[in-house]
């Protein structure tokens, strides 16, 4: 075991006289009587005799090299601990980095070191030996691109820089039979980046599971969790999923930077017509308004424009979120937790009872949360929430697809905001193939295009004829024209965009 051990044993008074030539350390402190207390003291789990129950996928994640350098063996896992093979458990530096690295716990339990480097002699790590640095790069049609070399446990952080480089909003690592096809969602289109070689798929999906905290030998059941990462002097939230396919699982990363956001109405798109109406609608003391549109239309980034603008010391504003994707101030958040029964019509229950001014409801997805937000609307308190819908009249059905009577619909819905997002001409190149802005794809950035349908107690003079056959919501585009609203289509090509 080396003779810094049997020298610390004499110190601290467990063995009194010197080692003689071929004492074995390992089994004096195995057969001490105060085996606990030593074990206390070196700040140790216990000792460990073999290397059967290795866990190569945290290996690969640490770093091969690493872990021969460091003499260090992931052996086992408990929850948020993990157990490392160690004959240096005094290696407090290597100890915390190890920690810092993987983002767990890390026990030590003492090992030989005759047996580590037995281990790193002549076992074979999962592949992680062969070629542990390697990425392989696109190929082009008649030659091989040559890319850089990344270290496993550099993988994360490399392709996490990349996507924030390029301004990616979801980085997609999708298994397929070749090994791992790594995408990003620029504007709202998919790029395929590269194709990763098959001996760095396992690897990949096991370094986000660890910073996620998500279970490593769960590979059948999606899991979902969330993380941070540091890039370019930010704070970056990234919510993770993780589903399983047929040549092993994919994860797909959703990055928000928790320091960008400023949340103006005035950044959203909006022309000063629609901010007049949001303006009027939400001092409203009561009722019911929707912010409707697709998936990743921007519905979230509206809401808490709309939710910072209605804050203030005279009104308390309480969110429901699953899950919480920005602070906001002067606004208490409250996340869903399904796991422990903490859903959201149990925390709407709970926010009547704090007397709140405004409640945002992150989404209305099933009929529980839908009866609870319109039992709000109609008790004195405005609620804003999203839907997923493809025009404002869709948000109306979606209400009546899950339960609720037109006439509760009629007596609380004050609004619809339907948006959608899209993108915009690059004005840097204006299409030349070797614009460094938009890499040739003609399209930087994106703008949000709106439609504000809103009920008939607003619409002054309008005929009760105009309305729809629900009686609630004037779709009437020469009475919205009239009032100065701007419907969808009239949104795009006052713009300047094309459908």
């Amino acid at each position: 075991m080396g003779d810094w051990l049997a020298q610390w044993l004499i110190s601290n008074g467990f063995m009194g006289a010197p080692p003689k030539e071929n004492f074995d350390t390992f089994e004096f402190i195995e057969n001490h009587p105060a085996k606990d207390k030593i074990f206390e003291k070196l700040c140790i789990g216990g000792l460990c005799r073999s290397l059967d129950s290795t866990m190569n996928d945290i290996l690969a994640t640490l770093g091969y090299d690493y872990a021969r350098r460091h003499l260090v063996i992931p052996i086992g896992r408990e929850g948020e601990n993990l157990h490392i093979a160690t004959c240096d458990p005094c290696a407090f530096g290597t100890i915390d980095d190890i920690g810092a690295r993987l983002g767990l716990n890390v026990i030590c339990m003492l090992a030989k070191r005759s047996l580590l480097l037995s281990f790193f002699n002549e076992q074979r790590i999962g592949g992680a030996r062969e070629e542990s640095t390697a990425v392989r790069g696109e190929r082009s049609e008649n030659k091989k691109e040559e890319r850089p070399k990344i270290p496993l446990d550099r993988l994360f952080e490399y392709f996490a820089e990349l996507a924030v480089a390029a301004r990616a909003s979801d980085v997609h690592f999708e298994c397929n039979g070749t090994g791992m096809r790594l995408r990003f969602r620029i504007d709202g289109k998919l790029k395929t980046i590269r194709q990763l070689d098959q001996n760095l798929a396992r690897a990949a999906v096991t370094n986000i599971k660890l910073r996620a905290k998500l279970k490593l030998d769960e590979t059948r059941l999606p899991q979902d969790g969330r993380l941070k990462i540091g890039i370019g002097g930010r704070t970056h939230d990234v919510r993770v999923s993780i589903i399983p396919n047929i040549y092993g699982e994919n994860a797909v990363l959703r990055i928000f930077n928790g320091e960008r956001e400023d949340f103006s109405l005035s950044n959203l798109g909006l022309n000063t017509s629609q901010i007049s109406w949001i303006n009027a609608l939400s001092s409203l003391d009561s009722g019911l308004l929707l912010i409707a549109g697709p998936t990743g239309s921007g519905k979230t980034t509206t809401a808490y424009s709309l939710l910072k603008h209605i804050a203030s010391p005279s009104k308390k504003v309480i969110t429901v979120e699953d899950p919480i994707e920005y602070m906001l101030p002067r606004v208490s958040q409250v996340a869903v937790d399904e796991k422990i029964g903490l859903t959201f019509e149990r925390i709407l229950r709970a926010i009547l009872r704090q007397a709140p001014n405004v409640i945002f409801i992150g989404e209305i997805r099933d009929p529980e949360t839908a009866q609870s937000a319109i039992q709000a609307a109609l008790t004195g308190h405005l609620i804003l929430s999203t839907v997923h819908a493809g025009s404002a009249e869709e948000a109306v059905t979606r209400l009546q697809d899950l339960g609720i009577s037109h006439y509760l619909i009629d007596s609380c819905l004050r609004c619809v905001i339907y948006q959608e997002l899209m993108r915009l001409k690059c004005k840097f190149c204006q299409g030349e193939a070797q614009c460094s802005k938009c890499l040739g794809r003609k399209y930087y950035g994106r703008t949000g295009v709106f439609e504000i349908l809103v009920s008939n107690d607003f619409i002054a003079g309008a005929s009760p004829s105009k309305f729809n056959n629900f009686g609630f919501l004037c779709t009437v585009e020469r009475e919205i024209a009239r009032l100065g609203a701007i419907l969808y289509g009239e949104d795009v090509r006052l713009k300047n965009l094309s459908l």
